[in-house]
This record gives C-alpha cells, sequence and structure tokens, in this order.
C-alpha cells in the first residue's frame, strides 16, 4: 500500500473556526498567509495537488512561514510522513520536543484499487472546517526549512481506504500542540487517531487546476 497523507490541498471555509484554539495574533497571521498563498498571482501555487516538495505555509509556536514538505535524508529526497510510532527515531526525536508545527489543510487524497485504474478518494471533515494537520519540523542547511506531517493508525472509518491516516487535531488540542512547555506525558496524549467525523468522496485524479469537486472552487 502507498505512503499515505502524500497530497493534499488548500483550505476554504471556516478557518476562523478551525484555529479558535490558537493565539490571536497567530490566528491572524494564518488567515493572511493562505490569503497570500491562494492569491499571488505572480507567483501562481499549486491549490488543489500539493505535493512532497512543494513549498506550503506552516503554522509554528510563533509564526507562519513557507516550508519544503519533506525532509532530506540520506535515504530520501522527501520524508513527507513521520510516523507516531516512530517518534523515538533520531530523525524526529528533537523535533517533536522543540520544533511542533501545524498545517492547515482543506482535506488530503487517498486511493484505492489495482494499480492503472486507481480511484483518488478526497478526505475532509464534515463541518466544513479545514483540518489542522500536526507536524514537526526541522532547518536543512541547503532546502531551509522542511515539514513533515505525523500519521497514526488508522480508525475503522478510515481503514477501507488507509491502514493509517495524519494525525488530525481540534482547535483546543492544536494550542497544546504548538505550546513548547507541554509535558511529554501530554504531548503523547495528542497523538491519537482522530475520532471526529470526517468525510470522503470519490473524485478525478487531483490535479493543481482541477478542485476535488466543483462545489469547492471558490476558496473563501
Amino acid at each position: 500500500m502507498p505512503a499515505m497523507c502524500g497530497r493534499f490541498y488548500v483550505p476554504s471555509g471556516a478557518i476562523d473556526k478551525a484555529v479558535a484554539g490558537l493565539a490571536p495574533d497567530l490566528q491572524q497571521a494564518i488567515r493572511d498567509a493562505i490569503k497570500e498563498w491562494t492569491s499571488d498571482l505572480n507567483q501562481p501555487k499549486p491549490m488543489w495537488d500539493i505535493r512532497p516538495t512543494h513549498q506550503y505555509p506552516v503554522i509554528t509556536h510563533r509564526e507562519v512561514m513557507p516550508m519544503r514538505w519533506g525532509f532530506k535524508t540520506d535515504k530520501s529526497n522527501a520524508v513527507f510522513n513521520a510516523k507516531r510510532e516512530s517518534m523515538h527515531f533520531s530523525l524526529w526525536r528533537e523535533c517533536l520536543v522543540l520544533r511542533r508545527a501545524l498545517v492547515l489543510v482543506g482535506g488530503f487524497y487517498e486511493w484505492t484499487g489495482p494499480k492503472g485504474s486507481k480511484q483518488a478518494h478526497a478526505i475532509e471533515r464534515a463541518d466544513d472546517s479545514p483540518l489542522l494537520l500536526a507536524a514537526i519540523y526541522n532547518h536543512d542547511p541547503e532546502l531551509g526549512h522542511c515539514f513533515s506531517i505525523i500519521t497514526t493508525p488508522a480508525t475503522q472509518w478510515m481503514l477501507p481506504l488507509h491502514t493509517r491516516m495524519p494525525l488530525i487535531l481540534d482547535p483546543a488540542q492544536a494550542g497544546k500542540w504548538l505550546n513548547l512547555s507541554q509535558p511529554p506525558k501530554e504531548v503523547k496524549g495528542l497523538m491519537q487517531p482522530y475520532e471526529g467525523t470526517l468525510r470522503e468522496y470519490a473524485c478525478p485524479s487531483p490535479r493543481n487546476d482541477v478542485p476535488p469537486r466543483p462545489a469547492r472552487d471558490k476558496l473563501f
């Protein structure tokens, strides 16, 4: 089965609701960053098909800044997911303590079916709020800041699509995730499969110029 959460699209709709648990100045920075990302016509950005190695605005405990999706290692050009069960590895351990982040997305894609005729599925929150995905980041001397999205085992709802899912946080949990003074026990307690209500629908294979469905072609 392919690696999960390897493509996502930008948020639309209730951004204010999604970031309600964060500091007010950080909330405004997020709104500004997402709007700038989607409206900069001089430097068009992917909106419906964001992939590893792309740049995307990422939320840290004090600011929002563009980062490359995927750590670069000796074995891979873009390690874009980090398993919850692997947080003790040297690649992730320090980042989990000192460099936790959030990635605000509209939803992510998964695929089902045999090779050569796979069906794409878009997964998002049922209440139309964006997803807050937990991430960690680091600075690469060559590439600048890079981030990786944390994954957990899948819930029963998610299993027909994939055995894993991104670590999705509610706003109150997101505030704790960004608080670097949280005890390790509290941080680990946040790293659970998401039990909120999600929805999925079959969609065309993701392309930058085609939204997952026509109803989502208006971002704000």
